[in-house]
């Protein structure tokens, strides 16, 4: 007497055709390494404390004792400097580059400085006298 019919040989095969469809969906390990080169290197006035990034990503800004350095990446060189005080050992970047957080592990001080572009227009040419008062005129009903 029989109790269980099936065709053995036909189980298996589907059980083969289903086991090389999920092996072959499966990921898989691929082993990769890095390459990299030295792209700069430059030769700083004292060794850096600490290094940000901007968020644009065309300065990177170099704390040193004393000062921070801004190095242009498009330029590949320090194109300015801020001088700071000597204390600070802790620097970041806040409110999208517009503020730069100090701070001193020697004493319990925080120091917030606001950054802001300033335009050298000295050698420019310009029209009329240089100490003349600038009129600004708002049209708000202009249709």
């Amino acid at each position: 007497m029989v109790i269980f019919n099936y065709d053995i040989w036909g189980l298996r095969l589907r059980m083969r055709k289903y086991l090389f469809l999920v092996l072959l969906f499966l990921p898989t390990l691929a082993h990769a390494s890095v390459e990299w080169t030295l792209k700069n290197q430059i030769n700083l006035e004292a060794s850096p404390i600490a290094m940000v990034s901007a968020p644009d990503g065309k300065n990177v800004y170099i704390l040193v004792p004393g000062k921070i350095l801004v190095f242009s990446q498009a330029e590949n060189r320090v194109v300015d400097f801020m001088p700071i005080d000597r204390k600070f050992d802790h620097f970041t970047v806040a409110g999208k580059g517009k503020s730069f957080l100090l701070s001193s592990s020697k004493d319990t001080s925080l120091s917030i400085f606001e950054v802001k572009k300033t335009l050298d227009l000295s050698g420019l040419p310009y029209k009329g006298p240089p100490d003349a008062q600038v009129v600004v005129a708002v049209f708000s009903d202009y249709q």
